[in-house]
């Protein structure tokens, strides 16, 4: 028959186990977390190149049509 003790023992490492799980899992979502925001400042920068390019290229038309 099992004891209180031994009920404990497993509630116990139950917990640890989960504590383990949760653990790993963060680190995993920490490095997710990191790629994401490397791939969206790339994102931004990229977008304020675009933003850039197109200004001059709309900038030399505008001087074309309307010199």
């Amino acid at each position: 028959m099992a004891t209180s003790k031994d009920n404990n023992c497993g509630h116990w490492e139950k917990q640890a186990k989960q504590i383990e799980d949760l653990t790993a899992r963060v680190s995993r979502l920490s490095e997710t977390n990191s790629r994401l925001l490397d791939e969206v400042a790339t994102l931004k920068s990229n977008h304020n190149r675009l933003v850039e390019d197109m200004s001059v290229r709309l900038e030399a038309v505008h001087k074309k049509l309307f010199r």
